[in-house]
């Protein structure tokens, strides 16, 4: 590539310096002007002329800055407005000195004038141009001078000759300072130069122009860059001050460098006392090791480091800190720094405390309760117990009482249930709370289940004067349920339908798919329920003003049926409206498999008792309390082959195990000297009492007392107060199998 260089002048001066010669020259003759105005020394022309000029240099200098004109145009610009002004300023003086006198100062300036435009020519022309045009005004001045009308005195003649004499060696001069500049420029060339090419002259100086351009506008823009770094850095340190945490930066000295407000106040000093000094002032010892050995943690894995700290106060305050701790990478040769930014977790970490304080004393209260409710259960069990367990025997045993007296009889049975109903909802909604309520999901034919259950409430049906509606006609619809406790809600459902409905009502029940689920339909002709009270439905003891109605209830019942049913993975949906009836509908998954079940009994509940002879063999009964073994003894002469031993606590228990083998031990669980579960233990390991079966006789309904009964080998646990019936054909059950071995 071949690049031509400038001409061989003097515009290789940059743009600033031919504005700082425009701008001196512009000076310069405003002091001429003010010079010759004030000593009157030239006619007003020169005056004017002086102040135009200045004038017009001055606009040049300004439109070379403005970047409006290239520094070579300006100066040929100059230099025409030079040759006009010397050529009129000569005139001037040749023609229009009065006779005898002459204006030497006159003379002295237009001689400036002609030396300046020599300059300038030189400047803006190539050195043979300039030469020429130099020799050119030499001989236009010789004219005035020689070919002119004689001047007034013979001494301008002199003069003039003289300024021609200086303009050519001046005019020599500057030529040998081109040549100079040429080869020099030639020496510092990279490519071959064409100085007689005004092309490449000026594209040379285009190029000089816009790299000048070009360096004015980095400069403009490392300024806005230099602005703009110290905005940044005046917003970080804002943004630093106002974290509410710590932020440190440590060199790796161990220097502190740079902390902000808080973690000086933290410390109790001020900020220009920390920075500077060890870091170990603010953080003490323990953190600071710490701090440098996660430095070599983090040197090792490149990645940032949380850990927790403290700082102390200089009252002896306590400020837990959550840090994170960086490093940033430091210029080639140079050390990395290290920053810590963390907050203060002293209050979060307070209120966790308390939080877990709460949450402990709070189990430590659901523990208490559970307690509380395992022993009010127990407690009102064992009476319930003889109350229901000898009301039945008195029904069974005395026939001959008269209606009177068995109303009665009935009237405290149903009383006891209805006890006995309130505490076993009590239990399941506590269990429910403390989330210990379990279910036994199974296929489950829901058709057969409406049918006992519609069997259950015929009699209660029927002395409410409700109708209930024939069962499903279909036959079967499996689904996947728990069949006790599905059981029970269908129970509490019809249960509500019959009592919040009205003479004459009825209760009808139907079972269908959709959409891949089963639906279990109750629905009823009773009173009905408002929006505001279907919003409260399942609140637990909330009875939705029935209890201003004179219907028995606790409000519990649909509360416990509704967190079952979630249980089991199904949903109760309700529609209601008041004076018209409900409608409850149970929603529960379909069963993927179907299996053979025999039909649910209906509870017969405290009902007649059969007496059966062919029961044969030995009981152990271990009880304390006289009153339910007074009540087991009235339900076991039902089987009169059935011969009943007695025993009070653990040691007479262990005494007649060791004399005489029984077929079947009934236990009850606390006994006076021991449990019943541990001496459970102690007979199977008896010689000849692995293979008697162990029942658990109790008042505790709780998950636990069944999961602890079958780690000691309990066969099955039974709930005071008893079924009669129940106990009595499990007791047929498992003495029919030792019959049968």
């Amino acid at each position: 590539m071949n690049t031509t260089l400038p001409p061989t002048n003097l515009s290789l001066i940059s743009a600033r310096a031919t504005l700082g010669l425009f701008a001196l020259l512009a000076l310069t003759v405003s002091a001429v002007a003010a010079l010759e105005w004030a000593a009157d020394l030239a006619r007003p022309f020169d005056t004017a002329g002086c102040l135009v000029l200045a004038a017009l240099f001055f606009g040049l200098a300004l439109a070379v800055r403005g970047q409006r004109l290239k520094p070579i145009t300006a100066q040929r610009v100059g230099v025409s407005a030079v040759a006009l002004f010397m050529v009129a300023s000569l005139h001037q003086v040749w023609f229009s000195s009065a006779p005898g006198s002459v204006n030497f100062y006159a003379v002295a300036t237009g001689s400036a004038w002609l030396l300046c435009l020599d300059v300038l020519l030189f400047m803006c022309m190539q050195r043979a141009w300039a030469t020429a045009s130099a020799l050119a005004v030499a001989g236009v001045t010789a004219s005035f001078a020689f070919l002119s009308p004689a001047p007034p005195v013979p001494e301008l003649r002199v003069l003039v000759v003289n300024l021609l004499l200086g303009q050519l060696v001046l005019s020599a001069l500057l030529y040998g300072v081109a040549v100079q500049v040429r080869r020099l420029s030639s020496l510092g060339a990279a490519v071959a130069l064409q100085p007689a090419d005004p092309a490449a002259a000026s594209s040379i100086a285009d190029l000089v122009s816009s790299r000048e351009t070009a360096l004015a506008q980095l400069l403009h823009q490392a300024e806005l860059a230099q602005q703009t770094a110290t905005l940044r850095e005046a917003e970080l340190r804002t943004m630093l001050e106002a974290f509410p945490g710590v932020v440190l930066r440590i060199e790796s000295d161990g220097t502190l460098s740079y902390c902000n407000e808080r973690a000086a106040d933290m410390r109790g000093l001020a900020r220009t006392a920390l920075e500077g000094l060890p870091a170990v002032g603010l953080l003490g010892d323990a953190a600071y090791q710490r701090t440098c050995l996660r430095m070599l943690q983090i040197q090792a894995s490149g990645q940032p480091i949380g850990f927790e700290a403290s700082i102390t106060h200089a009252d002896g305050r306590i400020h837990e800190l959550l840090l994170t701790q960086f490093a940033v990478a430091a210029p080639a040769g140079g050390r990395a720094i290290w920053y810590q930014i963390g907050v203060d977790i002293g209050e979060r970490k307070r209120a966790e405390q308390a939080l877990n304080k709460a949450k402990a004393d709070a189990e430590r209260a659901n523990q208490a309760k559970s307690r509380f409710l395992s022993t009010m259960s127990h407690e009102l069990r064992t009476p319930l117990n003889a109350v229901l367990g000898l009301a039945q025997m008195l029904r069974v045993q005395s026939p001959h009482l008269g209606p009177q007296q068995q109303l009665h009889l009935r009237a405290m049975a149903d009383a006891g249930k209805d006890l006995l109903a309130l505490v076993d909802e009590t239990l399941d909604l506590s269990r429910m709370d403390a989330g210990d309520m379990r279910v036994a999901c199974q296929p489950l034919n829901l058709v057969e289940l409406v049918r006992s259950a519609l069997g259950s409430v015929a009699a209660v049906a029927a002395a409410q004067q409700v109708t209930l509606a024939p069962p499903p006609c279909v036959r079967e619809l499996w689904v996947h349920a728990d069949p006790v406790r599905l059981r029970q809600v269908l129970l509490n459902l019809l249960s509500n339908a019959i009592k919040y409905n009205h003479c004459g009502g009825g209760v009808a029940v139907r079972v269908a798919r959709r959409n891949g689920e089963a639906l279990l339909v109750v629905q009823d002709t009773g009173q009905g329920m408002t929006p505001q009270q279907h919003a409260q439905l399942f609140q637990p003891f909330n009875r939705l003003g029935a209890e201003h109605s004179g219907v028995q209830g606790t409000g519990i019942g649909l509360s416990i049926s509704n967190g079952l049913v979630q249980l089991m993975r199904g949903r109760i949906e309700v529609r209601s409206q008041s004076g018209v009836g409900s409608e409850f509908t149970v929603v529960l998954p379909l069963a993927q498999a179907q299996v053979e079940t025999a039909p649910a009994a209906a509870d017969s509940a405290y009902g007649a008792l059969d007496e059966n002879t062919s029961t044969q063999g030995t009981l152990l009964y271990v009880e304390d309390n006289e009153v339910n073994v007074l009540v087991f003894e009235a339900c076991l002469s039902r089987r009169p082959g059935v011969v009943l031993k007695v025993a009070r606590n653990v040691a007479e228990a262990v005494a007649l195990a060791q004399r005489q083998r029984f077929d079947l031990v009934v236990l009850d669980q606390n006994l006076p000297d021991g449990s019943g579960l541990v001496l459970a233990e102690q007979l199977h390991g008896l010689p000849g009492w692995a293979s008697v079966p162990a029942v658990l006789l109790t008042a505790d309904a709780s998950l636990q007392t069944n999961q602890r009964a079958q780690q000691h080998g309990i066969s099955q646990v039974w709930l005071k107060p008893f079924h009669a019936d129940r106990l009595l054909r499990d007791i047929d059950k498992y003495l029919a199998a030792v019959v049968s071995h």
